[in-house]
Parts: C-alpha cells; structure tokens; sequence
C-alpha cells in the first residue's frame, strides 16, 4: 500500500532536501541537542490522530474492494494497522521514558510526546506494505521493530545536525525500509489471497527461504538510489532558477508572515528586522554551534531570491550585512 513507492521514496527525498537546505536559525544547541522551536504540541497531536485514522483506510483500502474475498483482506489490513501502531505507540513511550531521564530532583520521569508519535507513525509506516499478507502476531513484532527504528535513526539525525523537522526520514525512509524487508520475513501464503489473484511468495519463516527478504531488500535499494538521485538533480537545476530556500526574514518572522493576514508578522517589524539583521542574525544563533555560524547573506538577498531590503526608521537595510546561519529544514 506504499511502503515502498510512498514512503521510502517521500522519506529519502526529504533527507535529501533537509541535507541541501542546511539547518533552521538557531535550531541547534551548542551541545548539538535540537530544540522544539515553532513546535505546537496540540496541533502535532491533532494531526498525529487524523493520520492515525486516515491510515486505517489507507491500508484496508488497499484491498481493492469488499468482493470476492477481499473484505477479508481489508479486515485483516484493518486489524494488523491496529496492532501495529499500538505496540509502536507503547515502544516508543518506553524509549523515551529510558531516555529522557529523570527530572532535575531525580524523583520522577517523563516522556515525550514528540518521539511517542514518531514511533507511532513510524510503525504505521512499518505495517503498511505487509497489512494484508501477515498475521496480527506478526503485526506486533513489526511494529516493535519500525519504531525503535525510527526513535534510533531520528537520533542519529539529530547527532548528524541535519534539520529533519518532522522526522521525515525516520518516519518514512527507514521503517519504509523495515517495513520492506519484514514482508519477506513474515509474509503468509495462506492469508490476504482474495479470489483470482496469483499467490503471493511465502515468507522466511514459512519456509520460503531468503528469495523474498532478498528481492524486498533489492527492492529498498532501488528506491533510495532512485530518489537521492532525482531529488539531488531536481534540487540542482530548480536551485539555478529559483530559491529553495525561504528568505531570511520570512524564517526570522514567520514563513506563513506574508501569507496568513490573520497572523501576519507587521510591515513595520519585517522593516526593523531587516534594519537590524545582523544583531537578529546574531542573537539567535547563540544557540548555533561554531561551524554553522558561516554563512553570510548580502543586503539585497534579505529576501531568498534578489530584489531589495525593506527599510524603516529613516535607515536603508543595506549599510547593514548581516549574517545567516542555514534556514528552513525542509
């Protein structure tokens, strides 16, 4: 249902674009821990539930119809997607509850909701190519396994400084990539066949041998080399034309400023912003470790692609050059 075509390819693209955009303002601490800057809690939770309801339909869907044998296969879709997601969710509350550590008094410790949905969604992810082809014990075990990946490659990210925002290639990339390999471990022969379609290969552990896991794993490669590639040669040539990357003021404002009138950044604060550029600049990069404070912008680049800086208090942006540290994650 996209494990492979959706996920893997959606989250080894957006590794690639976070990896070309260099890292937000001030995003990273000087011990290198990522902050949560921009995050709102209630409305990541909210969108965690739409997709964790979407996703029931995403993968039962996927049967094709309730005829011919196939309610069964969207049952079965429908029951692994539970499974699946409920281990992952208790995972990675286990994980973060080990890792956050106790409070400054050493009496109690917390979770994070954060990492709690990545592993939610990255088991979500994990379960989808083998809904339909495995049984719900089978579903438990990749569910436990798409989300420790997930909370460990998010962490190895973070390690790396690379600004993935949203965990996009944790979620999608590597337990797309789980989720690909187990269908070769435990895929059934028995269940998810409707009536008229061809068998489907029988898993490692039914006997089948590595010939599935293999052409799954070959499969995964394809995919991630495919996507680096395109997304790379797409980055490079649209780059030539036109910015990838948002302005430095509209990161500094806010990038919905010039596009949400209800919550628009002022005219005048833009204006004083870009003024006083370089102290902004700098201030909010305390935060940034010593190699990502290098990168300069010019006072007619203050907005991605050319044109000139606003202006206010009687004083051109442009005896100001301030300093730009690395921008929008992607």
């Amino acid at each position: 249902a996209g494990g492979g075509a959706v996920h893997c390819l959606g989250g080894c693209a957006a590794l690639v674009c976070t990896v070309y955009l260099k890292p937000r303002i001030g995003i990273f601490n000087a011990d290198g821990t990522r902050t949560r800057a921009g995050a709102n809690p209630v409305l990541v939770l909210l969108g965690c539930f739409l997709l964790w309801v979407g996703w029931f339909a995403f993968n039962g869907g996927s049967a094709g119809g309730l005829s011919h044998g196939r309610h069964y296969v969207a049952a079965l879709a429908a029951i692994n997607t539970a499974v699946a997601s409920g281990m992952g969710t208790l995972t990675a509350m286990c994980f973060t509850y080990l890792n956050v550590g106790a409070s400054p008094d050493g009496r109690t410790r917390g979770f994070d909701m954060f990492e709690t949905i990545t592993g939610l969604l990255a088991a979500l992810v994990g379960i989808t190519p083998s809904a339909g082809f495995v049984e719900p014990w089978a579903a438990l075990i990749i569910g436990f396994l798409a989300a420790i990946t997930g909370a460990l490659v998010s962490k190895a990210i973070e390690r790396l400084m690379v600004d993935d925002p949203v965990d996009a290639f944790a979620v999608h990339g590597a337990a797309g990539v789980v989720g690909l390999v187990l269908t070769g471990v435990f895929a059934d022969a028995r269940v998810g066949q409707p009536e008229g379609y061809e068998p489907i290969a029988q898993g490692m552990i039914y006997g089948g041998g590595m010939r599935l896991v293999g052409v799954q794993a070959l499969g995964a490669t394809v995919i991630l080399v495919w996507s680096t590639l395109m997304t790379t040669l797409f980055l490079f040539v649209a780059g030539r034309f036109v910015p990838i990357r948002t302005s430095k003021i509209d990161e500094l404002t806010g990038a919905n400023s010039g596009l949400d009138l209800m919550i628009a950044c002022p005219e005048t604060i833009r204006a004083e912003i870009a003024v006083h550029l370089e102290d902004v600049a700098d201030s909010t990069s305390i935060n940034l470790p010593e190699h990502l404070r290098k990168r300069k912008v010019k006072p007619n680049k203050l907005h991605g692609g050319g044109g000139h800086s606003h202006s206010g208090g009687g004083h051109h942006g442009g005896g100001h050059h301030g300093h730009s540290h690395g921008g929008g994650g992607g």
